[in-house]
Protein backbone atom coordinates (compact mmCIF):
# COMPACT_ATOMS: atom_id res chain seq x y z
CA UNK A 1 0.00 0.00 0.00
CA UNK A 2 2.61 2.41 0.96
CA UNK A 3 4.46 1.82 -2.48
CA UNK A 4 0.92 2.51 -5.14
CA UNK A 5 1.00 5.53 -2.25
CA UNK A 6 4.57 6.60 -3.34
CA UNK A 7 4.13 6.29 -6.83
CA UNK A 8 0.69 7.88 -7.27
CA UNK A 9 2.47 11.14 -5.18
CA UNK A 10 5.44 11.38 -7.36
CA UNK A 11 2.83 10.84 -10.87
CA UNK A 12 0.87 13.79 -9.41
CA UNK A 13 4.07 15.92 -8.77
CA UNK A 14 4.86 15.28 -12.46
CA UNK A 15 1.49 16.53 -13.51
CA UNK A 16 1.77 19.43 -11.63
CA UNK A 17 5.09 20.56 -12.88
CA UNK A 18 3.88 19.26 -15.89
CA UNK A 19 0.74 21.65 -16.17
CA UNK A 20 2.49 24.71 -14.28
CA UNK A 21 4.81 24.69 -17.10
CA UNK A 22 2.56 24.96 -20.03
CA UNK A 23 2.65 29.03 -20.01
CA UNK A 24 5.96 28.40 -20.96
CA UNK A 25 6.06 25.81 -23.43
CA UNK A 26 5.01 25.69 -26.41
CA UNK A 27 2.03 24.09 -28.63
CA UNK A 28 2.71 20.26 -30.03
CA UNK A 29 2.25 18.55 -33.35
CA UNK A 30 -1.94 18.12 -34.32
CA UNK A 31 -2.57 15.11 -33.16
CA UNK A 32 -4.00 12.76 -35.77
CA UNK A 33 -6.20 9.91 -34.47
CA UNK A 34 -9.41 9.07 -35.23
CA UNK A 35 -10.00 7.33 -31.87
CA UNK A 36 -8.14 5.39 -29.56
CA UNK A 37 -8.26 1.98 -26.72
CA UNK A 38 -6.82 2.11 -23.50
CA UNK A 39 -6.42 -0.18 -20.88
CA UNK A 40 -6.55 0.87 -16.83
CA UNK A 41 -5.57 -0.22 -13.54
CA UNK A 42 -7.11 1.96 -10.39
CA UNK A 43 -7.39 1.98 -6.70
CA UNK A 44 -9.82 3.54 -4.67
CA UNK A 45 -9.18 6.77 -2.66
CA UNK A 46 -10.81 8.11 0.30
CA UNK A 47 -12.13 11.93 0.87
CA UNK A 48 -13.48 14.03 -1.71
CA UNK A 49 -13.02 15.10 -5.34
CA UNK A 50 -11.44 18.26 -4.92
CA UNK A 51 -9.04 16.93 -2.27
CA UNK A 52 -7.57 14.15 -4.01
CA UNK A 53 -4.82 17.01 -5.74
CA UNK A 54 -3.69 17.90 -2.25
CA UNK A 55 -3.45 14.88 -0.98
CA UNK A 56 -1.48 13.20 -3.90
CA UNK A 57 1.04 15.92 -4.08
CA UNK A 58 1.36 16.03 -0.38
CA UNK A 59 1.61 12.39 0.33
CA UNK A 60 -1.46 12.34 2.03
CA UNK A 61 -3.69 10.01 0.34
CA UNK A 62 -5.94 7.19 1.83
CA UNK A 63 -6.07 4.40 -0.30
CA UNK A 64 -8.68 1.36 0.19
CA UNK A 65 -8.15 -2.01 -0.78
CA UNK A 66 -10.36 -2.22 -3.84
CA UNK A 67 -9.03 -1.85 -6.91
CA UNK A 68 -10.65 -1.96 -10.95
CA UNK A 69 -9.04 -2.65 -14.22
CA UNK A 70 -10.91 -1.46 -17.18
CA UNK A 71 -10.63 -0.97 -20.94
CA UNK A 72 -12.17 2.22 -22.55
CA UNK A 73 -12.76 2.57 -26.44
CA UNK A 74 -12.83 6.63 -27.79
CA UNK A 75 -13.69 8.35 -30.84
CA UNK A 76 -12.85 11.53 -31.92
CA UNK A 77 -16.05 13.58 -32.68
CA UNK A 78 -14.56 17.31 -33.99
CA UNK A 79 -10.75 17.60 -33.83
CA UNK A 80 -8.01 20.51 -33.78
CA UNK A 81 -10.13 23.35 -32.79
CA UNK A 82 -8.88 26.68 -31.14
CA UNK A 83 -9.80 28.31 -28.37
CA UNK A 84 -8.70 32.52 -27.82
CA UNK A 85 -6.18 31.90 -25.20
CA UNK A 86 -2.99 32.35 -25.38
CA UNK A 87 -1.59 29.10 -23.93
CA UNK A 88 -0.75 25.58 -25.81
CA UNK A 89 -3.33 23.88 -24.21
CA UNK A 90 -6.51 25.27 -26.16
CA UNK A 91 -4.39 25.33 -29.58
CA UNK A 92 -5.58 21.96 -31.74
CA UNK A 93 -8.64 20.81 -28.99
CA UNK A 94 -10.68 17.60 -29.53
CA UNK A 95 -13.82 16.34 -28.23
CA UNK A 96 -14.64 12.48 -27.91
CA UNK A 97 -17.04 10.50 -26.83
CA UNK A 98 -15.75 7.43 -24.77
CA UNK A 99 -16.97 4.42 -23.32
CA UNK A 100 -15.37 2.25 -21.17
CA UNK A 101 -16.24 -0.93 -18.99
CA UNK A 102 -14.60 -2.24 -15.24
CA UNK A 103 -14.26 -4.81 -13.47
CA UNK A 104 -13.86 -4.05 -9.40
CA UNK A 105 -12.41 -6.45 -7.29
CA UNK A 106 -11.06 -7.01 -4.05
CA UNK A 107 -13.45 -4.96 -1.36
CA UNK A 108 -15.78 -3.95 -4.41
CA UNK A 109 -16.92 -7.05 -6.37
CA UNK A 110 -19.12 -5.55 -9.21
CA UNK A 111 -19.13 -4.80 -13.29
CA UNK A 112 -19.49 -0.76 -14.27
CA UNK A 113 -19.73 0.59 -17.35
CA UNK A 114 -19.41 4.63 -17.95
CA UNK A 115 -20.07 6.65 -20.94
CA UNK A 116 -18.46 10.07 -21.05
CA UNK A 117 -17.97 13.12 -23.83
CA UNK A 118 -14.52 14.41 -23.18
CA UNK A 119 -12.54 17.63 -24.10
CA UNK A 120 -9.31 17.21 -24.77
CA UNK A 121 -6.57 19.89 -24.67
CA UNK A 122 -4.00 20.58 -27.76
CA UNK A 123 -0.52 19.06 -27.32
CA UNK A 124 2.28 20.70 -24.99
CA UNK A 125 6.03 20.09 -26.03
CA UNK A 126 8.04 19.96 -23.01
CA UNK A 127 11.14 18.96 -24.77
CA UNK A 128 12.27 18.08 -28.40
CA UNK A 129 10.61 14.31 -27.92
CA UNK A 130 7.97 14.92 -25.09
CA UNK A 131 4.93 15.89 -24.54
CA UNK A 132 1.60 16.06 -23.16
CA UNK A 133 -2.28 16.98 -23.12
CA UNK A 134 -5.13 17.20 -20.21
CA UNK A 135 -8.38 16.44 -21.14
CA UNK A 136 -12.00 16.36 -18.68
CA UNK A 137 -14.91 14.44 -19.05
CA UNK A 138 -18.64 14.62 -17.92
CA UNK A 139 -21.28 11.62 -18.43
CA UNK A 140 -22.64 8.36 -16.21
CA UNK A 141 -21.68 4.99 -14.50
CA UNK A 142 -23.80 2.53 -14.35
CA UNK A 143 -22.65 -0.54 -11.55
CA UNK A 144 -24.38 -3.77 -12.27
CA UNK A 145 -24.38 -4.90 -8.85
CA UNK A 146 -24.66 -2.16 -5.51
CA UNK A 147 -21.12 -0.97 -5.05
CA UNK A 148 -19.54 -2.44 -1.40
CA UNK A 149 -17.55 1.20 -0.31
CA UNK A 150 -19.80 3.31 -1.94
CA UNK A 151 -22.17 5.21 0.71
CA UNK A 152 -25.99 4.92 0.03
CA UNK A 153 -29.01 7.03 0.61
CA UNK A 154 -29.37 5.62 4.37
CA UNK A 155 -25.91 6.69 5.28
CA UNK A 156 -24.23 3.08 5.21
CA UNK A 157 -22.36 1.65 3.00
CA UNK A 158 -23.31 -0.99 0.66
CA UNK A 159 -26.51 -0.66 1.45
CA UNK A 160 -29.32 1.49 -0.76
CA UNK A 161 -26.53 2.74 -2.92
CA UNK A 162 -27.82 3.87 -6.09
CA UNK A 163 -26.47 2.14 -8.85
CA UNK A 164 -26.81 4.91 -11.76
CA UNK A 165 -24.43 7.95 -11.19
CA UNK A 166 -22.92 11.10 -12.97
CA UNK A 167 -19.60 10.40 -13.86
CA UNK A 168 -16.78 12.99 -13.80
CA UNK A 169 -13.36 11.77 -15.55
CA UNK A 170 -9.59 13.59 -15.55
CA UNK A 171 -6.83 12.71 -16.83
CA UNK A 172 -3.14 13.30 -18.63
CA UNK A 173 -1.66 11.90 -21.56
CA UNK A 174 1.80 11.40 -21.82
CA UNK A 175 3.59 10.85 -25.43
CA UNK A 176 6.92 10.53 -26.80
CA UNK A 177 7.80 10.82 -30.24
CA UNK A 178 9.25 7.43 -31.24
CA UNK A 179 6.43 5.77 -29.71
CA UNK A 180 3.72 7.92 -31.91
CA UNK A 181 0.67 5.54 -30.96
CA UNK A 182 1.33 4.37 -27.76
CA UNK A 183 0.75 6.28 -24.42
CA UNK A 184 1.00 6.49 -20.65
CA UNK A 185 -2.45 7.58 -19.09
CA UNK A 186 -2.86 8.70 -15.32
CA UNK A 187 -6.51 9.36 -14.82
CA UNK A 188 -8.86 10.08 -11.97
CA UNK A 189 -12.15 7.89 -12.49
CA UNK A 190 -15.04 9.88 -10.53
CA UNK A 191 -18.87 8.36 -9.50
CA UNK A 192 -20.78 10.89 -7.30
CA UNK A 193 -24.62 11.96 -6.78
CA UNK A 194 -23.85 15.37 -8.09
CA UNK A 195 -24.56 17.02 -4.69
CA UNK A 196 -28.23 14.98 -4.13
CA UNK A 197 -29.68 15.58 -7.47
CA UNK A 198 -29.02 11.73 -8.39
CA UNK A 199 -30.21 9.17 -5.74
CA UNK A 200 -30.47 11.34 -3.49
CA UNK A 201 -26.57 11.00 -2.11
CA UNK A 202 -23.76 13.44 -2.22
CA UNK A 203 -20.90 10.72 -1.93
CA UNK A 204 -19.49 8.29 -4.44
CA UNK A 205 -16.40 6.95 -5.46
CA UNK A 206 -12.86 8.32 -6.43
CA UNK A 207 -10.33 6.15 -8.39
CA UNK A 208 -6.68 6.79 -8.80
CA UNK A 209 -5.47 4.61 -11.83
CA UNK A 210 -2.13 4.62 -14.57
CA UNK A 211 -2.92 2.71 -18.27
CA UNK A 212 -1.95 2.30 -21.78
CA UNK A 213 -3.11 3.79 -24.80
CA UNK A 214 -3.25 2.79 -28.18
CA UNK A 215 -3.98 5.52 -31.02
CA UNK A 216 -6.68 4.32 -34.19
CA UNK A 217 -5.42 6.34 -36.69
Amino acid sequence: MFRIRQIITVFSLAIVIGVWSVSFAFAGDERERRGHVSVFGSVWANGNLIEIPYNAVTGGLDLEDAYFVGIAGSLVLFDDFDVPIPLALFEGMDIEFEVQVVQHFDLQDHTEGTFAFMLRSGQVNVTEKFSFNVAAGEGFSYAFSEPDLEWGSNGRRGQDVTQFLNYLVFEIELAHAEMEQLHLVGRVHHRSGVFGLMGGTTLGSNYLGVGLRYDIE
